[in-house]
């Protein structure tokens, strides 16, 4: 596709009278810009994690080098929001080189943090797409990372040494404490359906009671209501309930493939309390029909984003779910077929949570779309970024989201590893209001919660300190007292 087509069609594809607006905050407009001291460079599949301080934490990933092959990373970065500047906290080969403990280069692996405590790196792709079994502790304070068995016996809970086995991009949730994943790629490059749970206070690993009881049999695994094995499945939390959309379900479709056919555009609730799954959109067939978009910024019952894997993901302020790019059918219908290859989308989707229904926000409905840049950090209508996939998301209040690189195309529509970092203002967009709390409902909150507070001011004197004790916490040794400390500090 020349420049000037697919500068026009982008153009023509991005709504004008959509309510929020994209600014690029920095990094290249070109692919394929290495990493030096202002940032991090080009990569797609890092695992990053958003202390609540602002403190955004990048690990690893896939990037180029100076041939343009790829090549993988296990370097640490650190990004204070408020000024926008990284920070090159571990170069990972320099220390490697050095004899000091750090994680090997990986990418789409899983990751969470626990205040300013630690942050948690589990699993990922090895240099030719097996999965890992490893799990890493980067200790924040002492600027250092430890095995997992290597910090377990620092805080002095070597009581388990249970690992799920390899996994590498699988669907994972950061929920308070805990770190939880859903299959991925294991050692064989074979597709996994089990989920897991790793506590980042115990530091220690369980299987979800949900998995375990799956039956063995194939046959009556595959008619339960549980997700069907995949990876690269795009991943919400939301109300204590986690969401799962799409990946690539089927064994024959690595993805190295780049095709559709296995590819799947099904919704899914996991009930945190209940240890239960529930089918909530699309069909079980993987890839049967092209995205269904209809009008820009309708809730319509008959909406539904294409079948894709690893796009961006978001949680608004009042738990609506919102989704950008990523890889697989955009909306011509042509594009579905086993041959047919995938695309990189620039679709912006929201999921209403109590409504069950998909409204088409914006971008383009037809994929690999070149970016729309615009002025260095003013937010505008016509900025979009370039279609892509495998980027890094987070949010801020629930107000702003964040994406940085990924695969994708940059502002010249040539296709590579991306560095750029964007911002995206839906505070104006008039669905985010919807599921927002009644203000009598929010009355009767603010209501009980006062009781609360007294009745937990009474019961104080009758039983303080026994909390803790009941608590996991209280299975660490007096080894571990700094990380308790951090731990009973933490803000989450």
């Amino acid at each position: 596709m020349s420049l000037k087509l697919s500068f026009l069609l982008s153009l023509i594809a991005v709504c004008s009278c959509q309510d929020f607006k994209w600014a690029w905050l920095g990094g290249s407009k070109s692919a394929m810009i290495t990493s030096d001291e202002s940032g991090p460079g080009a990569r797609s599949g890092s695992v990053v994690w958003k202390q609540n301080d602002g403190t955004v934490w990048m690990f690893g990933g896939a990037t180029h080098n100076s041939g343009n092959q790829p090549v993988l990373l296990n370097d640490l970065w650190k990004l204070d929001l408020a000024m926008n500047k990284w920070t090159l906290v571990v170069n990972g080969q320099s220390a490697a080189k050095d004899g000091k403990t750090t994680p090997p280069p990986r990418q789409l692996a899983a990751g969470c943090g626990l205040g300013s405590a630690v942050f948690i790196v589990y699993g990922g792709l090895d240099d030719i797409g097996n999965g890992l079994a490893d799990t890493w502790v980067y200790y924040i304070t002492e600027n250092r990372w430890y095995t997992l068995s290597e910090m377990q016996i620092k805080i002095g809970n070597v009581s388990t040494s249970l690992t799920p086995g390899a996994h590498g991009d699988s669907a994972w949730w950061c929920d308070s404490e805990k770190l939880v994943i859903f299959g991925g790629v294991d050692h064989e490059k074979k597709l996994r359906r089990d989920m897991w749970i790793f506590s980042m206070v115990s530091l220690s690993w369980s299987e979800a009671r949900v998995s375990v009881n799956l039956p063995k049999d194939e046959t009556f695994a595959a008619i339960s209501e549980y997700p069907s094995q995949r990876s690269g499945a795009t991943t919400w939390i939301s109300r204590d309930k986690l969401y799962l959309f799409g990946g690539n379900v089927l064994n024959e479709n690595p993805r190295s493939n780049h095709l559709n056919y296995g590819y799947s555009a099904d919704m899914w609730e996991y009930d945190l309390g209940r240890d239960s799954w529930k089918a909530l959109k699309g069909g079980s067939q993987p890839c049967s029909a092209a995205g269904s978009y209809r009008f820009v910024g309708l809730p319509l019952e008959n909406n539904l984003p294409g079948c894709r894997r690893r796009a961006a993901a978001w949680t608004d302020m009042n738990n609506n779910l919102w989704m950008f790019g990523g890889e697989g059918v955009d909306g011509n219908p042509e594009s579905i077929s086993h041959t047919a290859k995938s695309r990189l989308l620039d679709d912006i989707w929201h999921f209403d949570i109590e409504r069950r229904v998909w409204t088409w926000k914006g971008g383009p409905k037809m994929g690999d779309m070149a970016g729309l840049y615009g002025e260095k950090g003013q937010p505008d209508r016509k900025n979009l970024p370039g279609s892509r996939c495998e980027a890094a998301a987070w949010s801020l209040y629930g107000k702003t989201f964040y994406l940085y690189g990924g695969l994708g195309y940059d502002e010249k529509a040539v296709g590579g590893l991306l560095s750029d970092l964007w911002t995206l203002d839906i505070h104006l967009d008039q669905q985010v209001k919807l599921n927002a709390p009644y203000p009598g409902s929010v009355f009767g909150v603010i209501f009980v919660a006062l009781a609360l507070v007294v009745l937990i001011a009474v019961l104080f004197f009758f039983v303080k300190g026994t909390e803790k004790s009941h608590s996991n916490k209280s299975a660490l040794s007096g080894k571990g007292v700094e990380y308790l400390r951090l731990i009973n500090n933490t803000d989450n």
